[in-house]
């Protein structure tokens, strides 16, 4: 119970009191909010500064792609924009660190969150910067990088070519530089595909065409160097990602949309919170001046004579009051009129403080249906906690659609990873991988029956069932589509998604323990690779599918594409190295065959060893007796024998290259025609007079050709005798 009052003076003194606490009060309360609007205007600059910077920092990544794509180049053109990004990014965070003292992010926990998140993300955003900023240096350009190096590689396989004059190679090398420009400028993916197979038949040519084993290992050590640097450059835009929708392209701007999310919810949730403590301590301070009121009121009724005991029950009732404590019994008093009224008021504040805090205690259990009753179109604190209340339905409403979304996310994540590890484990096998496949995406999308339809390789304008499923089953079935033809003719052509819910009679009939049950719902998938049809899914469901299943369905069948167009070269590739084995083999039935002829050539050559001794004997007799001189076809000395070069007194290199009139005078009889005779398989002799050595000789030359086995003549012998 409060103290009571003696007398008059002590009740004015406390009037004044109360009016002091009042003054004080209120200037308090303006300071407060002045303060309070000077923060929140700080806020509000930092909101849009850091906004301001996150658009220009995205215009500042998007003219470094622009000056990328254009100028095939990453270097000192783009540093000025990378530098302005990486400042823009270091400003937001820089801000953030400057305003940490800012009551505005100390006052719950939510908006600690939302800041703590947002610089995350705006960390990832930037490790997301600089990783897509790494892939593009790393591709380099025509001077250095991925791209110098399959450039120079294929110039130095066409001036190999050209220095060699293997023009057979000059058609291959052509087409390969055609589509490599294809590659390198428009990272066309297709065009990696057409040079694989122009590098796989150039090895052929090169292994089948070529005599010399230096001049194929050449090759060979060019083109594997190329097929390396070309599978990195692969690889790398691979990773960047060719259209944006994957790799570091799409997760640099997933972190941009992910940091302006966070940016946005930040703004919100600390709008939101800023309301709130406004609403509080507005609610709060009507509570403080309404109280002080009636104390006020109440005091000044006490200056009158005989109020004691009513001013007394007066000061109990709002003394409980004040303390927080709401009282079950009225307020009586049996006086004058005034203080029956003012006990009225005072009743009607109790109720309405008991109302007030039944709603609230409704509204902390999410009880949004409750009411309260206001007291008038004054009572601002009624109408604050109806404010109060919507704000916090609204967040919980988006609590609620966040949870959704973050669980569809995961659904469509898990989804992504389940499916990628079926078709990394069956990339070997495109029969284990359709299957595979069908069976788990008919489960995972909840239907009953799918079938996977595949383009044929040798006529692209027919479809053939590779795989189906059906309750838990793999289904045996054959079934062939020309493109145009029914809903899957019809999908490859669009090549784009179907989904019916008004599916035709007899279409399809899903067959059960329970009987014939028409499908409700019918979704075609197009399964494309850089926009090429590779096949059609065909899934159906006694339910209608929903529209985050429909999206996980068009994202998985996105992967599937490039690991069917694997299969089936890896199911080439098999084929390829079991008919290697079965050559393998025959070459080795071969070689036994050729082991054999060797030993037969062996005991041939020892006889055609022992010819040649009896042979070299003869050569070594002519040699002693005649002057012999060795001519290429076009007339130029390419030997002579030691008595010769006796005679000249010269030594062999300074006759070889040169011709008989050049060594012998140039009155020699000697001559082109004589040559041109002897190289057509005759055999010509002629006796002329020679000054050799200062000296005259009459020599009595006989020029015979020196041919192969098909009388194709290589060199012509001159034996030389000395005439009288």
């Amino acid at each position: 119970m409060s103290p009571k009052l003696n007398n008059i003076k002590s009740r004015f003194l406390l009037q004044i009191v109360f009016f002091i606490i009042f003054c004080i009060l209120t200037a308090g309360v303006v300071w407060f909010g002045s303060n309070r609007g000077k923060k929140n205007a700080e806020i509000g600059k930092v909101f849009a500064f850091t906004g301001k910077q996150l658009v220009e920092s995205y215009a500042f990544y998007s003219s470094i792609r622009l000056k990328i794509e254009t100028e095939n180049n990453v270097g000192e053109s783009q540093s000025n924009y990378i530098n302005q990004f990486n400042s823009a990014v270091k400003s937001i965070r820089d801000t953030f660190l400057c305003i940490e003292n800012n009551k505005i992010f100390s006052v719950s926990e939510d908006i600690i969150n939302a800041k703590d998140t947002f610089l995350l993300s705006l960390k990832n955003y930037e490790t997301a910067f600089n990783y897509l900023l790494l892939g593009y240096q790393q591709i380099g350009a025509s001077n250095i990088g991925n791209i110098n190096s399959i450039e120079s590689n294929s110039d130095k396989l066409i001036e190999l070519a050209s220095a060699h004059k293997i023009q057979e190679f000059y058609k291959p090398l052509s087409d390969l530089k055609k589509f490599e420009t294809e590659l390198l400028l428009k990272s066309d993916l297709r065009a990696f595909v057409q040079i694989q197979k122009i590098t796989e038949e150039f090895s052929n040519m090169i292994v089948t065409s070529l005599d010399s084993d230096e001049l194929s290992n050449s090759f060979i050590q060019l083109l594997n160097s190329y097929n390396s640097e070309l599978n990195a450059f692969y690889k790398q835009i691979k990773l960047i990602g060719p259209n944006g929708d994957i790799g570091l392209v799409a997760t640099f701007q997933k972190e941009y949309e992910e940091v302006f999310n966070r940016y946005n919810s930040l703004v919100s949730v600390s709008l939101k919170k800023g309301q709130l403590l406004n609403s509080i301590f507005i609610g709060i301070l009507f509570i403080i001046y309404l109280i002080l009121i009636v104390l006020y009121i109440i005091l000044l009724l006490m200056l009158q004579k005989d109020i004691i005991n009513p001013v007394t029950k007066f000061i109990d009732f709002t003394y409980n009051l004040s303390k927080g404590k709401l009282l079950t019994n009225d307020l009586s008093v049996e006086f004058q009129h005034e203080f029956n009224l003012l006990s009225t008021n005072l009743n009607k504040i109790n109720y309405s403080l008991k109302d007030k805090k039944k709603f609230i205690d409704g509204v902390l259990k999410q009880k949004f249906d409750i009411d309260v009753s206001l007291q008038g179109k004054s009572d601002t604190f009624g109408k604050t906690l109806l404010a109060l209340k919507e704000n916090l339905r609204k967040t919980r409403e988006e609590q609620i659609q966040h949870a959704e979304q973050n669980q569809l996310r995961r659904y469509l994540n898990e989804g992504i990873a389940k499916f990628a590890d079926i078709l990394r484990e069956n990339s070997d096998d495109l029969n284990k991988l359709t299957d595979a496949f069908i069976r788990e995406l008919v489960k995972y999308l909840d239907a009953i029956q799918g079938g996977l339809f595949l383009l044929k390789e040798v006529d692209e304008k027919q479809l053939y069932l590779a795989s189906a499923f059906a309750y838990n089953r793999k289904k045996y079935l054959s079934k062939e589509i020309e493109v145009g033809e029914g809903l899957v003719g019809t999908c490859a052509v669009e090549q784009k998604t179907i989904n019916l819910t008004e599916i035709p009679e007899d279409y399809i009939e899903i067959t059960s323990g329970l009987g014939d049950t028409p499908p409700k719902n019918l979704l075609l998938l197009p399964i494309m690779s850089e926009r090429t049809l590779i096949g059609i899914i065909e899934l159906a469901s006694l339910n209608k599918f929903a529209p985050h299943q429909i999206e996980a369905g068009e994202k998985i069948s996105e992967n599937l594409a490039s690991t069917i167009i694997t299969a089936k070269i890896n199911t080439k590739t098999a084929e390829l190295l079991k008919k290697s084995q079965l050559q393998a083999a025959e070459m080795a039935e071969q070689e036994e065959e050729m082991r054999q002829n060797m030993e037969e050539l062996k005991a041939t050559q020892e006889e055609s060893a022992r010819r040649e001794e009896e042979l070299e004997s003869i050569i070594n007799a002519l040699h002693s007796a005649f002057y012999v001189i060795e001519y290429e076809i076009d007339g130029t000395i390419s030997n002579a024998n030691n008595r010769l070069l006796i005679l000249l007194n010269s030594p062999l290199d300074a006759v070889i290259g040169r011709t008989h009139a050049e060594i012998f005078g140039h009155d020699s009889k000697v001559d082109a025609l004589l040559f041109a005779r002897v190289s057509d398989g005759n055999t010509v002799e002629l006796t002329e007079e020679v000054y050799a050595n200062k000296k005259q000789f009459v020599f009595k030359n006989t020029f015979s050709p020196i041919q192969t086995k098909n009388k194709k003549t290589i060199k012509i012998l001159n034996i030389i005798s000395m005439g009288n």
